[in-house]
């Protein structure tokens, strides 16, 4: 995995949130059993994993998203054990932009619901304001073309949404 983020929660576990990408065929054996991806053969998604243990050991790895290109994300945790995921949704590309999702009990399950933050770009970092509030910097690029960096350079509005969970 690469892209890892780490969010310490109020219960004192650590939550990374991790990019996992790798072609099946590259990776010798049938990812299929272990990971839901509707590319055949692909996979590019976000996981999770815990530790109780100050970041020695890492467990229950699993797989957050399931829709290919939610690829990214980083975590924030709350004041109430609630947590928030805000990750990248790269494809396709006219529609890609940040996402949110909301854990009730830190990390464990995940609530149906979806928070669109923003509209192309992503990449997004959160922090949590006394732990009731968090504060979400989004990068959302203007690019025609956005396969390559340079597309980017001075293309890319960066906007910070402060805002609470109700």
């Amino acid at each position: 995995c690469c892209e890892a983020n780490i969010a310490a929660l109020e219960s004192g576990k650590l939550l990374a949130v991790m990019r996992f990408q790798v072609n099946n065929e590259r990776a010798g054996f049938d990812l299929s059993k272990h990971w839901v991806s509707d590319v055949a053969g692909f996979y590019k998604h976000t996981l999770l994993a815990d530790s109780l243990d100050r970041g020695l050991t890492w467990t229950n790895v699993r797989q957050l998203t399931s829709i290919f290109g939610q690829k990214h994300g980083s975590a924030v945790g709350l004041a109430d054990r609630r947590v928030v995921v805000v990750h990248h949704h790269g494809y396709p590309r006219p529609v890609n932009g940040a996402r949110a999702v909301v854990s009730p009990d830190d990390g464990q399950t995940w609530e149906d619901e979806v928070y669109y933050l923003s509209h192309k770009g992503g990449y997004a970092y959160s922090l949590s304001l006394g732990g009731h509030e968090m504060l979400t910097l989004v990068g959302s690029s203007r690019a025609p073309e956005p396969n390559a960096w340079l597309d980017h350079v001075g293309k890319t509005d960066f906007f910070l949404i402060r805002w609470r969970l109700q």
